[in-house]
């Protein structure tokens, strides 16, 4: 049975269709009201990244500058989004590609797609047979028990990459890949390897429901990182040792 590893997806990419991770910044978490003020694509073939602000039409940047630190200075003179998407099409094919995203299926994909239509760059924008969605893949990969979350940040700690997530769309692109690549890697030695590109799009869109012991160990997880710095050093490698022997006994060989 063939399995997908990062080798064998990136060839996919370099001789078959074209593999690009896309993330955006916006003003707000409304699909409707909130407007992007930054986009980027990471080329999986290439590794190249083709990223702008952009300016929004109706909204303000600054209440979002404490994440992003883009604030409405620094769009004065950004493209607004059509112009933008009419720029990163040079680069890509949104009708044909396949496209990454980071909860992507929540947030990037629906907004961009928005955005594509209303702006008629695209007529059908990114169709789901060519989204592939890294978080759900993470929660289908990281054992849920083994750690905190599976934002970004903490997904690039698991994955080995020494950087602190800035939140700017370039970066969060060139992060993302990094950690596909490793998770399609990692999964390949057992039962959760994917076969191909296909069943990776495909599965990317099954969400995952934890179980009982995964919030158990989950909130063991974040109990031990709550009081790290303030608990009894005795009671505190207690909780370490119990939840390490529930890790190992719930996961087995898919933890270290």
């Amino acid at each position: 049975m063939d399995v997908l590893t990062s080798e064998s997806l990136l060839d996919f990419s370099r001789h078959h269709k074209p593999i690009h991770v896309i993330d955006i910044e916006t003003t707000g978490f409304s699909l409707t009201d909130d407007e992007i003020v930054e986009i980027a694509i990471t080329s999986a073939s290439t590794g190249e990244t083709q990223s702008t602000l952009v300016k929004p039409l109706r909204k303000s940047a600054n209440a979002t500058t404490h994440v992003t630190g883009i604030s409405d200075d620094d769009l004065v003179d950004a493209p607004h989004i059509g112009q933008a998407l009419t720029w990163l099409s040079q680069f890509v094919n949104f009708n044909d590609d396949i496209f990454v995203a980071h909860n992507g299926n929540r947030f990037d994909f629906p907004r961009i797609n928005l955005n594509l239509t209303e702006s008629r760059v695209s007529r059908s924008g990114i169709t789901a047979d060519r989204q592939i969605d890294s978080l759900f893949v993470a929660r289908q990969v990281v054992p849920w028990g083994s750690v905190v979350s599976h934002n970004l940040q903490t997904l690039m700690h698991c994955c080995g990459i020494d950087a602190i997530q800035d939140h700017r769309a370039g970066s969060d692109t060139e992060h993302t890949l990094s950690v596909l690549l490793s998770l399609i890697d990692d999964a390949s030695a057992d039962e959760r390897a994917y076969h191909d590109v296909d069943d990776l799009i495909n599965r990317s869109r099954l969400s995952y429901k934890p179980t009982r012991d995964d919030k158990s160990l989950r909130q063991m997880l974040k109990q031990i990182e709550t009081f790290k710095d303030t608990a009894d050093p005795d009671m505190l490698n207690a909780l370490i040792d119990q939840y390490k022997i529930k890790l190992k006994s719930t996961y087995g060989r898919m933890v270290n």
